[in-house]
């Protein structure tokens, strides 16, 4: 039925990190010894992204959701603007609610972000769930300057009609579940001042996912990687039409020694929303590997 995942999504919780509230859902037991983890969402989306999988996030102990600065229930600053500051005040976030390791858990631009802070703050990063990470793909100077004049504040705020909101949605799946009216209802609730607000992040997470790839063959925690096979946005299919999601997929999990690869043959870009049970089969593959390195 759709729309029935909201008794089961839990409360938001507040934080003022770095001086812009940040909004986040805690889920499992915070008392919990167990590794914890924390998830962070794609471009244009927002915690509710991870409403199938709040179950298999929570199950082991404590695990933290949260909307990025921009996103969601959480400030609309278009001042945060590089992927690197993104995953810091993520980082700081964990500080404040005691957590010094965790799981990082990332979906498209979540990947590169987790990705980025396992770079740059390993201390902080046990390990990394990446579904369909960006950040793997290189563009030409050509290609960058054309998706980034593609994608401006006028775009943004012409998609925001219900069946524009419907029609992109349904691009990130290979074939949407009832549940996603959930992700449609939150992107029709932003308005005036926030919907401007969420504009910009969007273009600003363009530009900064195409600003900082990512050097896998740099990454040094136990990793997962899941994807699905019918991913109609990682690669770009226009620019990478000889790129195939497996191939993108395979060729990211040889780069990081001992990484893991979970492939879903009927799911698209929101593989964990489309297919819960393999993104719990590849966070399990992680937590796996954690406890091999112990």
């Amino acid at each position: 039925m759709p729309g029935s995942l909201d008794a089961d999504v839990p409360s938001l919780s507040f934080a003022e990190v770095r001086g812009r509230r940040i909004g986040y859902r805690e889920l499992g037991d915070p008392r919990s010894r167990a590794l914890p983890v924390v998830a962070v969402h794609g471009l244009g989306s927002s915690s509710l992204c991870w409403a199938r999988n709040f179950a298999a996030l929570g199950r082991r102990g404590r695990a933290i959701v949260v909307d990025l600065p921009g996103y969601g229930a959480s400030q609309k600053d278009p001042g945060v603007t590089s992927l690197r500051e993104k995953g810091e005040i993520v980082g700081r976030l964990l500080d404040q609610l005691g957590v010094k390791r965790a799981i990082w858990v990332g979906h498209s631009m979540g990947g590169q972000i987790a990705i980025w802070r396992a770079l740059s703050a390993p201390e902080q990063v046990a390990a990394l769930t990446l579904v369909a990470p960006a950040g793997l793909e290189r563009f030409s100077i050509y290609a960058k300057s054309m998706l980034q004049n593609a994608v401006t504040r006028d775009w943004v705020l012409s998609t925001q009609s219900e069946p524009a909101v419907r029609r992109n949605l349904a691009m990130a799946f290979h074939e949407m579940p009832a549940e996603a009216e959930l992700l449609v209802r939150a992107r029709l609730a932003f308005t005036g001042d926030e919907l401007e607000g969420y504009a910009a992040a969007v273009v600003n997470g363009v530009r900064a996912m195409l600003d900082e790839p990512v050097e896998l063959s740099d990454v040094r925690v136990p990793t997962s990687i899941a994807f699905g096979l019918r991913d109609r946005l990682i690669p770009n299919p226009l620019l990478h039409p000889h790129l195939s999601p497996r191939k993108l997929a395979e060729s990211a999990t040889r780069k990081i020694p001992g990484a893991r690869l979970v492939l879903a043959p009927d799911a698209g870009h929101l593989l964990q929303f489309e297919a819960p049970d393999v993104f719990a089969e590849a966070l399990d593959a992680c937590f796996a590997s954690v406890s091999e390195a112990a």
